[in-house]
């Protein structure tokens, strides 16, 4: 039998997927941390394709006098497009230990609104005005800006604008039973929690209690969905490596291939 190592083809996939980013996955001691740390990246990624914009009604009523109105138009028609937004995201975006508790408890980005390129670097100038957004496979939905300033991110505001004017967005994560969520947190609160690593799977928005539909963070810090992908993908390896082992004649033999030297006959 030829010898297969899965987990060393996984890891160069690994390695290679960011080339296009010139960007290189530090070295793990294992391919499940390596896993972690490539899929905690992807998590943070927006894929490019044409997606439907929407505003907030009250954010838009104040976009034409907003002192960033051509970066908000310039990101609208870019989604609208399909174009590539990663440029306009945090600069510690490939950094796998760099997580984003609002994107793992509710699929909301953001983004620094400068169209000023950093020097030596792949984004925009961080600036401390940031759009936030609702990001679906289909649509956005623009929220509002904000500055970069401790509670930001941790700032329930946003829930309540999709609670008020985009029901349906939240509506599947409603909990009919629970009525109260304890202890209160206030933003600030809420974003040191997420820091700690803390799970917030539920938030109350005026009265209704949510679900958080990207469950949020694990104790390592790690979003609880791609921390589930690791452990789906390795079992899955190691089933298809179980089989090779067991049935290698088997699977050469209906392949077409030579046993003994894993090429085509």
């Amino acid at each position: 039998m030829s010898n297969f190592d899965f987990e060393d083809d996984l890891t160069h996939e690994l390695y290679n997927g960011f080339n296009v980013f010139g960007v290189k996955l530090p070295y793990r001691q294992t391919v499940q941390e390596q896993l972690l740390d490539y899929l905690s990246i992807s998590k943070k990624l927006i894929v490019p394709k044409p997606r439907k914009v929407y505003y907030n009604p009250d954010f838009l009523k104040d976009l034409q006098s907003h002192p960033k109105v051509g970066v908000i138009k310039h990101l609208e028609s870019l989604f609208a497009t399909g174009k590539d937004v990663t440029s306009f995201q945090n600069k510690r975006l490939f950094q796998s230990k760099f997580h984003d508790h609002l994107v793992y408890e509710w699929n909301i980005y953001h983004f620094h609104l400068s169209l000023e390129q950093e020097k030596k670097t792949y984004f925009k100038k961080q600036v401390k005005q940031l759009l936030f957004a609702l990001i679906t496979d289909d649509y956005v939905i623009f929220l509002g800006d904000d500055g970069h300033a401790d509670g930001t991110f941790g700032d329930v505001k946003w829930l309540e604008i999709l609670h008020d004017h985009f029901p349906e967005t939240i509506a599947p994560y409603k909990d009919n039973t629970i009525t109260k969520v304890y202890p209160e947190f206030n933003a600030l609160e809420r974003q040191r929690a997420w820091d700690a690593g803390l799970l917030l799977g539920m938030t109350e928005v005026r009265g209704v209690v949510y679900h958080s539909p990207g469950i949020g963070r694990a104790t390592s810090r790690h979003s609880v969905l791609v921390t589930k992908q690791v452990n789906e993908i390795m079992r899955r390896l190691y089933i298809i490596k179980d089989q090779f082992e067991l049935h290698y004649k088997a699977i050469c033999d209906t392949l077409n291939y030579d046993e003994n030297t894993s090429k085509l006959n």
